[in-house]
Formats: C-alpha cells, sequence, structure tokens
C-alpha cells in the first residue's frame, strides 16, 4: 500500500443514517403498522413490536438507503457506529413482545426507524 492509499483509508468515516418517517410503508390511510403487517408477515391485532421491526431489517450485506435518509450522527470508526446502533435498539427491548397496538405509534415509529439504521462510508458513492 502506498502513502496515498494509506491517507484515503484515514480519511473515511462513518454515517449513522436512519430513513425518516416518510419513507415508512404506508396504506392509503396513511396507518404504517396496517401497511406492514397486512402486506408482509401477520395479522395486526395481534402482531408484536419485534416483528415490526424485524421488517424493517433488510439482512442485506449492502446496506439500504436513500439520498432522504437522516444522519443522526458521524464515527471514525465502523465498531463505533454499529455499538450506537445497539444503544439505540437497548429501549425497544423491553417492549418486543407487546402487541404493536398496544404501544403508541410515535414509539412503533422509532423502533422501525432505528431497526432500519445503517453504518453509511463517508466516501459512499451512493451519497452523491
Amino acid at each position: 500500500m502506498n502513502l496515498r492509499h494509506a491517507a484515503a483509508l484515514v480519511l473515511v468515516g462513518w454515517y449513522l443514517m436512519i430513513p425518516p418517517a416518510s419513507e415508512l410503508p404506508r396504506s392509503e390511510n396513511g396507518s404504517i403498522t396496517s401497511a406492514l403487517f397486512s402486506s408482509h408477515c401477520c395479522y395486526l391485532p395481534t402482531a408484536t413490536v419485534g416483528q415490526l421491526m424485524s421488517l424493517m431489517t433488510t439482512g442485506d450485506e449492502e446496506p439500504v438507503f436513500s439520498a432522504d435518509w437522516i444522519t443522526m450522527a458521524s464515527f471514525e470508526k465502523l465498531d463505533e457506529c454499529e455499538a450506537q446502533i445497539s444503544r439505540l435498539l437497548k429501549p425497544f427491548d423491553g417492549i418486543k413482545e407487546k402487541k404493536a397496538s398496544e404501544v403508541s405509534p410515535s414509539i412503533s415509529q422509532r423502533a422501525m426507524r432505528y431497526a432500519a439504521a445503517n453504518c453509511i462510508a463517508t466516501d459512499d458513492p451512493r451519497l452523491k
């Protein structure tokens, strides 16, 4: 590795990005949870917050995001960014088994947005 490549590697950082609420799937009446549950996994009255959160994760190697996503924070190292995602998700551990209908819509929306959070390299060409 030459000096220029080493310098380029040092300059790469990480953005913690989440989708805006406007990008969450919605039904015709504007309900986020109804659209997700009816089309993807389960009967709405019995669906849990954990099921709702799992619908937002892609499982893909390459993070999925768009230019409209919100940058929550920036980090020098990937592991710092990933640790922050874990901290964001931790408060939802206690409600994952609750029915989605038992928690406020704003909590459900936040859980979904944080579940979709990704660490994106600052030099990712999709950011341009």
